[in-house]
């Protein structure tokens, strides 16, 4: 019982990190990595041809910006994949 209730905990205890580096060195890229939330499109590049594109739940700019915290939650494996494990 006394190993149920500390593998319980060990899932249920959040870790605070923070995540510092020059602008657009992929922090909001990491988190949304991590956090099973980036999705990949192939968007036109004016030229007739295609240019790669990943979507982070983060927004994210190429231009400085005022420092956002925010809290990243575990992510439950069946939630990450649509329901599917």
């Amino acid at each position: 019982m006394a190993t149920v209730r500390l593998r319980t905990r060990a899932l249920s205890t959040l870790l605070n990190v923070s995540l510092l580096g020059r602008q657009s060195s992929g922090k909001s890229f990491l988190i949304s990595g991590l956090q099973g939330g980036l999705e990949y499109l192939q968007v036109s590049d004016g030229d007739g041809g295609y240019a790669d594109k990943y979507l982070g739940i983060l927004p994210s700019s190429p231009t400085p910006t005022t420092a956002c915290p925010s809290t990243v939650v575990p992510v439950h494996r069946r939630a990450r994949r649509g329901g599917r494990d």
